[in-house]
């Protein structure tokens, strides 16, 4: 372990845990992941912006909503660690975030005329060594909720489809 440079190098040791306890996973060989301080902004103004499915997510990430919307599911995301920073800001609209059962969410956003929604802790989420999704940033005439939902598909092509 100590001797791998790439997220590649850890994926061997790494395949035997079960499929549901880990959601760090690394990016296919060749595949190239955004370096580690690098912080993703996602702005919908009068639009939307979306990342779900498998995509690479950010260490940090800043979702900036105007009369808009932004979505993020970290089910099937690659995370760079094992805690990721969402700051959100919402003026007159939203940002709806999905984590998989063992994500444990901790929350400090201020709502002004608008609200906050956080899904309550599950057991796998409050394990130690959880994955961390860090929740901060201001809500004014706007909405943030973070729901918490099972895998669509098996992680790994391992175990029992989810839905």
């Amino acid at each position: 372990l100590y001797a791998a440079k790439t997220h590649a190098d850890i994926v061997p040791l790494l395949d035997d845990l079960p499929a549901s306890s880990a959601v760090v996973t690394s990016a296919p060989a060749g595949e190239v992941v955004g370096p580690a301080g690098h912080t993703d902004r996602l702005i919908a103004i009068l639009s939307g912006a979306t990342r779900k499915g498998a995509w690479h997510a950010s260490p940090a990430i800043d979702a900036i909503t105007l009369m808009g919307g932004v979505e993020l599911d970290f089910r099937e995301a690659v995370l760079p660690g094992r805690e990721i920073t969402v700051r959100a800001v919402c003026i007159m609209g939203g940002v709806l975030i999905t984590v998989p059962p063992e994500m444990h969410v901790v929350s400090s956003v201020v709502a002004i005329m608008g609200g906050t929604e956080v899904a309550d802790d599950t057991a796998e989420s409050l394990r130690p060594g959880a994955p961390v999704l860090r929740l901060s940033g201001a809500c004014i005439m706007g909405g943030i909720e973070v729901k918490r939902k099972a895998r669509k598909t098996p992680r790994n092509g391992r175990g029992a489809i989810e839905s």
